[in-house]
């Protein structure tokens, strides 16, 4: 069956190349994700919260140690042998939450004391609404207990927010020597000291320095963080990985189910063939969405069943699709010719059949793979996400659940979370159907041209 010009056209338009291109290229990115980012999808930084796009902070984790004659494990060093040098700020402060009840400020400090009046002018004061600067420093402003809120002090509808004062502001220089990519030699602000553990927040800055020069080691977030510190680029990468693996594999699952299924009851025919077409009405029937969830639930949210649960979904229209195509072929002058041979069944069905019901098959397998896809998705955002290998790989669904309760939290910020998980998705999606309806075009005969 050859293509009609029509057909022909449309699949050389660049609408197509440029959908084939995306996908491709979100595939390679995928698979080739441990080369295109360095971060762990799964490592938390909670003192970091969530970063805009583009942000970097110094290479270190929440908790770090540095010990004569280990390795460092915690900051990528560049060369084994060199000096690192570590300086941490210790801040001394102290926290109030300033509500607005009835109109009027209501000034808590931290443990729940209440305080009648707030000096916002001195030197350190900072005012954070859900974790976010407002401005730092303050402009002069006394808050009092019982008077209404100044005006422009509380952003939108908030009606609380948080203060920080800081007293005072204390550095201290740590130095480590590295031979061979074990510390040899370790100071703290020039006194010598055999280990050290360092608290990711309190850390200002992270150098080497070696033969090539000195430089600063940080580690810059493209798309930006998480509200647990955790790189939001892997996290697309490596939740790709899932998504795809999810919708070839259970779209391949699906195909086999269907194009037996249908092709054997095309080809017996009669009372077997309404049987077996019954049964399949009686499949469509059940809610199986539900059927999946249930799996999941209590059978577990391994990748396995998940494809078994979503392929067996999946394979009812299939199944009718070829069954209507093996019922025309089997008029065809080589079906009689093979059946007149005496030729086994599962030879007719699978030489002669199934290979000329290919087209038809290509095209719905190319529109099962985006369905797949949303169906999972649609699981993750509901919280079924996928247990792989004993850790929670969050696929693109359940990024953008964590996006929407970021949003909901936090009241407009962390757009990022949301955005760039729905444009990932969104986009593979529709170039996958896009491809799927001009695969469509190449397998109708009957498409002419304009």
């Amino acid at each position: 069956m050859s293509p009609s010009p029509r057909a022909r056209r449309r699949l050389a338009s660049p609408a197509v190349a440029i959908a084939t291109t995306l996908v491709a290229l979100v595939v390679v990115a995928c698979v080739a994700a441990p080369l295109l980012t360095s971060q762990d999808p799964q490592l938390l930084r909670e003192y970091l919260g969530a970063l805009p796009p583009g942000s970097s902070h110094p290479d270190c984790l929440d908790h770090n140690r540095i010990a004569l004659g280990e390795a460092i494990d915690w900051c990528r060093l560049p060369a084994p042998q060199g000096t690192l040098s570590v300086t941490t700020q210790h801040l001394s402060a102290e926290s109030y939450r300033v509500l607005v009840r009835r109109g009027l400020l209501e000034i808590r400090a931290q443990g729940g004391t209440r305080v009648p009046r707030l000096d916002l002018s001195r030197a350190g004061a900072e005012l954070r609404a859900y974790n976010v600067p407002l401005w730092s420093p303050a402009p002069p402003l006394t808050l009092s207990a019982g008077a209404p809120p100044p005006a422009g002090l509380f952003p939108g509808a908030e009606r609380a927010i948080a203060v920080r004062i800081v007293h005072g502001r204390s550095e201290d220089a740590w130095v480590a020597a590295i031979q061979g990519g074990r510390v040899q030699h370790l100071t703290d602000n020039g006194l010598e000291i055999t280990q050290a553990s360092l608290d990711g927040d309190a850390i200002a800055a992270v150098r080497w320095a070696d033969a090539s020069g000195e430089r600063a080691l940080r580690v810059r977030h493209w798309l930006g963080t998480d509200l647990g510190g955790r790189d939001v680029l892997s996290r697309l990468l490596y939740g790709g990985r899932i998504s795809l693996m999810v919708g070839l594999v259970a779209t391949v699952v699906s195909l086999v189910i269907g194009v037996l299924y249908g092709a054997l009851s095309g080809y017996l025919g009669g009372r077997c063939d309404q049987y077996l077409m019954a049964g399949l009405d009686v499949l469509y029937a059940i809610p199986f969405m539900f059927i999946v969830i249930l799996l999941l639930v209590y059978v577990g949210n391994g990748v396995f069943v998940l494809f078994v649960a979503l392929g067996a979904v999946q394979w009812l229209t299939m199944a009718r699709i070829v069954r209507g195509q093996v019922l025309s072929l089997m008029s065809r002058e080589f079906i009689l010719a093979g059946r007149a041979l005496g030729l086994p069944a599962w030879r007719i069905i699978l030489r002669h059949l199934i290979p000329n019901c290919a087209g038809l098959i290509a095209v719905y397998a190319a529109l099962t793979v985006p369905a797949v896809i949303l169906e999972e998705s649609f699981l993750s955002f509901i919280g079924l996400t996928v247990q792989y290998r004993h850790q929670s790989l969050e696929s693109w669904g359940a990024l953008i659940k964590f996006g929407v309760d970021a949003l909901d939290y936090h009241t407009g910020y962390g757009w990022w979370l949301l955005l760039f998980p729905a444009l990932m998705m969104v986009g593979v999606l529709l170039a996958l159907n896009l491809i799927g309806d001009h695969l469509r075009d190449l397998a109708d005969p009957h498409a002419q041209p304009r």
